[in-house]
C-alpha cells in the first residue's frame, strides 16, 4: 500500500486511538486476531485491510477508527502477542518443574523454544518487517523486559553463577536466545523443528554462567 500524502510513516504504522469502551477492545481484539491469522496463513503480502475486516466480521469503516493501515494492525499484533509471551513467561517461571540451577535454565530455554515453534508462521510473515513497522525500540525494550527477568532468575542461584552483573548477564542472555531462534525460524523448519535445538542452546546459556568455574 503506497504513502498517503501528507501522512508520515509513523502515522501509518500507529494506532488510531485506544479503544475506551468493552465493545470497542472487543472490535480491536478481533480485528488484531484476524490480522494474526491471516499473517499465518498468507504472510504480509497476502495481507490487506478489506481482507482483516471480512474475517473480523467488522466494516472496514470500523477497522479505520482505529487503524489507518495494515501495518498499524500489524505493529499491534506484535505488541500484543511480545505481551503474553512475557505474560506467560513470568507465569512459567513461578511454576518451575525442576528448581535446580541446570534444571530451570534447561526448562525455561525448552518453553521458550517451543514458543517460537508454535507460532512459527506468525514470526516468518513479522520478523522481516519490524523495522519497517518501526516497533525497532519496542523489541529492544521487550528484550530488555525479558532480560530482567531472567536476571531476577539467575541472581537467586549466587555462587553458582560466574558473571558478577546479572542484569548485564540477564540481557545477553535474552538478546543472544531471540537472535538465534528468530534465525532458526527464518532458516526453516529443518533447524527449528531439530529435537535437540533447546538443549543445546541451554547448554550454551549454562556454559555462559558458569564459564569461570569450569573453565
Amino acid at each position: 500500500m503506497a504513502n498517503v500524502p501528507g501522512r508520515s510513516n509513523k502515522e501509518r504504522v500507529r494506532s488510531r486511538k485506544a479503544p475506551s469502551q468493552d465493545r470497542s477492545r472487543d472490535t480491536v481484539a478481533v480485528i488484531r486476531t484476524a490480522a494474526k491469522q491471516i499473517l499465518e496463513e498468507k504472510g504480509f503480502d497476502g495481507l490487506t485491510t478489506n481482507l482483516i475486516a471480512e474475517v473480523a466480521g467488522v466494516s472496514i469503516g470500523s477497522l479505520y477508527q482505529y487503524f489507518p493501515s495494515k501495518e498499524a494492525i500489524v505493529g499491534a499484533v506484535i505488541e500484543q502477542r511480545a505481551n503474553e509471551t512475557i505474560r506467560a513467561l513470568w507465569e512459567f517461571a513461578q511454576n518451575l518443574p525442576d528448581n535446580s540451577f541446570e534444571g530451570a535454565i534447561t526448562a525455561v530455554t525448552r518453553w521458550y523454544v517451543e514458543r517460537y515453534r508454535t507460532d512459527r508462521a506468525l514470526y516468518r510473515a513479522i520478523l522481516p518487517e519490524i523495522e519497517r513497522l518501526e516497533r525497532t525500540e519496542f523489541v529492544r525494550e521487550r528484550t530488555a523486559k525479558i532480560g530482567e527477568m531472567i536476571a531476577l532468575g539467575i541472581g537467586g542461584f549466587g555462587d553458582e553463577i560466574a558473571p558478577s552483573d546479572p542484569e548485564l548477564a540477564g540481557f545477553l542472555i535474552a538478546a543472544a536466545a531471540e537472535g538465534v531462534l528468530a534465525r532458526a525460524v527464518l532458516a526453516g523448519d529443518d533447524v527449528l523443528d531439530r529435537p535437540e535445538l533447546a538443549d543445546e542452546l541451554a547448554a550454551m546459556v549454562i556454559g555462559y554462567l558458569t564459564r569461570r568455574r569450569t573453565g
